[in-house]
């Protein structure tokens, strides 16, 4: 299909194949074309670089040259060279706002269902929509299970050369069994398979009596298993995550009080200690074979663990919602009790389906098991207990806007207001906007053909109103996707009121740099997100720890310092979450993107002044902020692969701040990593990496 289409969106079960098919119309798109310029867009960060280590292993194998890269940064000789980008809708658009006329000849979008997901979703279909109409690229979209996978043509410009293709295959079965209790007591538990929509009793499990709901989970999930491995537990958050695997951790060792983890392990185990904190609680569920997983984990430790797991080292791994976004972790059985997704919200039966999919490993088993527990509680279940597998029905964010917010929408352009609790609002008026700007207006563009013309005289209507007390140019307000235009112009007059020097972010290596940085988040509090300035002094310092490369240890434990001087009465293990929650959607998310936007008016800013001086002085301190680094020689680890707490290993060791990719791995090349005193996780990392280049 793909050979003979400009566009094929594909709907197929978790573990169908879909990214075995890819890698192999990767390879031949390359062969074809041996200068072309594909992107594969992943739905999460912690995605990235599974995909691009998958992408440069079977380029390897088929000894295929190409440049593999996650950095949003064109490499040297980007015309005259194959080049694959893995990025999340955010560093696509990244690009896209450095080099508008990019030539990309191949789009894949993994989980492509993803375009409903909220704000990011309306970036995801932005992003599409801006290469469809600005260059001719194949595209491919894959999702799991959905019934209307066409719906995706709706999102780039319309072909005659497009198909739809849908698979049912499952290529493991997943066996859907409830666990009740049987009578009033929590001692009996009734097991039965759900097959077709019937019951059918396999037996029951007697166990030890469960006062606590709480331990419902924990206790069944072990009884159940009885000794074997390959088990997961879905959690609905990174709290229940630690408290889960702890409650494992002593079911285990009450029954073998003498188990000892594999070597392997135990250098997990130290590794933790040094990078995160000697007082993390996965070092001490890892005693007993049991970890947790969630997204805001460092990349390292995520993926010793799912290698562990994989091998059976980790008997026990208990996960939240970052398993439903695509990362490749099969188990044997699959263990969940009133799953959400999100604060309070219950998970509907497509995720639930798609977290199913994890269940069987393909290749090593035929079947894997889904266990519901408390079966048929509405209580626990609020949305009621699966019974069948359901299709995923596939709709974008602005569709369901236009559809039922339509009102909310215009009469948030229409009242100048600069920020609202409702993120998506932001960015479906900026997806319009540049519609508005491009076209000369909303009506003008494809727009009416998706959302109706009434509409879009309306939307035209309403920017009327509102853009001509706006003087910031429209490739300005166009570029900062979420973010209101006449929040920009606020920052623009705050700017006018103040002196050129104080407004220029430092360098993080500056002595002032925190002082500085404080006084920036106050501006973009105060102008573009309206939150309050409470937390200000903690995220300055966080940011400006982030961007020097300081270790995440060494950033915990400033944190915990600064806890303990403001006396927050926060606990350690929280303090380490927040910590790693707030680098990943703070730090690497809203910051990011905010000072993108302030550093863009700030130019703007200077530029009317003819102060061109003072723009040479703007760092760029994007590239800092999402990678954690602001070391040439860390950045280039990175964009070679390495995760950040390798990275930051390596460029101890290497003594010039400023080497290239290409001076890394002659480093690696000249020295023996295996003498030096390295974690070995780390060591088998760089012996991947450097075998891949």
């Amino acid at each position: 299909a793909f050979e003979s289409n400009q566009t094929i969106t594909v709907s197929a079960p978790t573990s169908a194949g879909k990214s075995f098919i890819l890698l192999h119309i990767l390879s031949d798109f390359i062969k074809e074309k041996t200068d072309g310029k594909a992107v594969y867009i992943v739905p999460t960060r912690a995605l990235i670089q599974q995909v691009e280590m998958d992408i440069r292993e079977h380029f390897k194998q088929i000894g295929l040259s190409v440049e593999v890269t996650s950095v949003p940064v064109l490499p040297e000789d980007f015309q005259r060279k194959a080049c694959i980008f893995i990025f999340t809708q955010e560093r696509l658009q990244w690009v896209l706002n450095e080099h508008p006329k990019i030539p990309l000849d191949l789009i894949i979008v993994d989980e492509a269902h993803k375009i409903g997901d909220r704000s990011r979703g309306i970036l995801l279909q932005q992003v599409l929509q801006q290469v469809s109409y600005d260059c001719t690229a194949k595209f491919i979209f894959a999702s799991p299970m959905s019934e209307n996978p066409s719906a995706m043509f709706r999102v780039i410009k319309p072909e005659k050369h497009q198909k739809e293709i849908i698979s049912e295959i499952v290529t493991v079965n997943q066996n859907l069994i409830w666990v009740s209790k049987a009578g009033s007591g929590t001692t009996k538990w009734n097991i039965e398979l759900l097959s077709q929509g019937y019951k059918l009793p396999l037996g029951y499990l007697q166990c030890e009596r469960i006062t606590k709901p709480s331990m419902r989970l924990p206790i069944l999930a072990y009884r159940i298993a009885a000794g074997g491995k390959g088990n997961l537990l879905y959690v609905n958050g990174a709290a229940d995550a630690e408290k889960v695997a702890v409650q494992l951790k002593s079911l285990v060792l009450n029954d073998l009080p003498n188990y000892t983890p594999s070597q392997r392990v135990s250098d997990l185990m130290k590794l933790i200690k040094k990078t995160i904190h000697p007082n993390y609680a996965l070092i001490e569920t890892l005693k007993a074979g049991v970890a947790f997983h969630y997204g805001n984990m460092p990349l390292a430790i995520r993926n010793e663990i799912e290698d562990l797991f994989k091998i059976g080292d980790i008997s026990f791994l208990v996960c939240t919602s970052t398993l439903i976004e695509g990362v490749n972790l099969p188990a044997k059985s699959i263990f969940v009790r009133g799953p959400q997704k999100g604060r309070n919200t219950p998970m509907n039966e497509v995720d639930f389906w798609n977290l199913a999919g994890r269940a069987g490993r393909q290749g090593k088993e035929f079947q894997g098991n889904i266990f519901c527990l408390d079966a048929g509680d509405d209580r626990v279940w609020i949305n009621g207990t699966p019974r069948e597998r359901k299709k995923y029905l596939i709709k974008s964010t602005v569709d369901a806007i236009v559809e039922t917010k339509t009102d909310e929408l215009l009469g948030y352009i229409k009242s100048k207001e600069t920020t609202t609790s409702r993120s998506e609002l932001d960015y479906a008026y900026t997806y319009f906007l540049t519609a508005y700007y491009k076209y000369g207006k909303v009506s003008n563009s494809f727009m009416p053909d998706l959302y109706g013309r009434k509409l879009c005289r309306s939307i035209d209507e309403a920017f009327a109103q509102v853009l001509p007390n706006i003087e910031i140019p429209s490739a300005i307000l166009s570029k900062n996707q979420g973010v209101n235009p006449l929040a920009q112009q606020k920052l623009l007059e705050y700017f006018k009121q103040r002196e050129d020097n104080e407004l220029i972010p430092p360098y993080p290596e500056d002595d002032n740099a925190q002082e500085k940085y404080l006084h920036i988040i106050g501006r973009i509090s105060s102008n573009l997100t309206g939150e309050t300035p409470k937390l200000n002094a903690y995220r300055s310092v966080l940011i400006t720890n982030w961007m020097r490369g300081y270790g995440l240890a060494r950033i915990i434990s400033d944190n915990i310092r600064w806890h303990d001087k403001n006396q927050t009465r926060k606990n350690t293990a929280t303090i380490i979450r927040d910590t790693m929650r707030d680098i990943e959607e703070y730090a690497r998310f809203r910051f990011l993107k905010y000072t993108t936007c302030y550093i863009d008016i700030l130019k703007l800013y200077f530029m009317s002044k003819g102060a061109l001086e003072s723009i040479e002085k703007i760092p760029q301190i994007n590239l800092w902020l999402e990678f954690g680094a602001s070391k040439t020689t860390q950045i280039s680890l990175m964009a070679m692969g390495f995760t950040r707490t390798a990275a930051l290993e390596y460029s101890d060791l290497i003594v010039d701040e400023n080497y290239s990719k290409e001076q890394c791995l002659q480093w690696f090349l000249t020295n023996n990593i295996h003498a030096l005193d390295l974690p070995e996780s780390i060591v088998t990392e760089a012996v991947r990496i450097i075998g891949l280049q």
